[in-house]
């Protein structure tokens, strides 16, 4: 297995492993809030590359807690199809109010079976929270690179449901 596979892994794994050993905190006057917040989920995707095929996806995230409304999210998501399986590495900034959070951050695609573009990728989120249900729309697009020119030209635009802990 490759290396670079086995790190980011084992990396994401690490942060979602370790985060509960960080414990509840006082936070600004508003009662006890979380300095950490773990979250799964899993969706659906679309890859601008693979028309008319939607792609399966699961993600682990934690949200480490930046203040009142920031969190610095690394995450982990799988995502495939048949004949292709993807793991995306990353980590966000989002913002987080009552009950949404809108983000931004890069993700590294692995193919870890088949084949596909493994180009660096902006990710931009947007969700809804209610209690510990999260619904995330996410737009991943990859890089500029010699063969893209901009993050729109491939695409991964998607929808997942989760939970947050």
């Amino acid at each position: 297995m490759n290396k670079r596979i086995v790190t980011a892994l084992c990396l994401s794994l690490l942060a979602v492993v370790l985060a509960p050993a960080l414990a509840a905190q006082e936070m600004s006057g508003r009662g006890p809030a979380r300095a950490v917040v773990l979250g799964v989920g899993g969706g659906i995707f679309f890859d601008s590359e693979e028309t008319g095929i939607i792609q399966w996806a699961f993600d682990l995230r934690a949200g480490f807690r930046l203040g009142r409304h920031f969190e610095l999210s690394p995450e982990g998501m799988f995502g495939g199809s048949p004949g292709q399986s993807f793991f995306y590495p990353g980590v966000l900034l989002n913002y987080v109010g009552r009950q949404m959070l809108i983000g931004a951050g890069i993700v590294k695609p692995i193919a870890m079976y088949g084949y596909g573009d493994t180009s660096l990728a902006a990710k931009f989120v947007l969700g809804y929270i209610r209690g510990p249900l999260v619904f995330t729309g996410f737009f991943m697009g990859s890089a500029t690179t010699e063969r893209y020119t901009s993050v729109f030209e491939h695409y991964r635009i998607g929808l997942t449901m989760g939970f947050r802990f």
